[in-house]
């Protein structure tokens, strides 16, 4: 019964090992396919966008699922969205 709980106890903390790695090895990968374009690191906030005007932000289109581990993830951006400009704001499609 020891030997399960300690088996258990590595287990967990491997786990959240992985999950530190995970956000770091994240961050570098966004910043190596971002390359030296501006990213928006503000208020816990990591996004490939830039403020064109105060009222106008520039982004490529948002990911969903694996793709938001290298691009913005749609989940993060309506987040971002509503806690900087909550109610007013539109999202325009450029591509084609």
């Amino acid at each position: 019964r020891i030997a399960v709980g300690l088996r258990v106890a590595r287990v967990l903390i491997n786990l959240r090992r992985a999950r530190k790695l995970s956000g770091h090895v994240r961050s570098k990968l966004r910043t190596t396919v971002s390359q030296n374009k501006r990213r928006y690191k503000k208020q816990g906030f990591d996004l490939d966008l830039t403020y064109i005007t105060s009222r106008i932000i520039a982004m490529a289109t948002p990911a969903f699922g694996q793709h938001g581990v290298y691009r913005n993830d749609i989940h993060v951006v309506s987040r971002f969205l509503s806690f900087r400009h909550y109610g007013c704001f539109f999202v325009f499609n450029l591509c084609d």
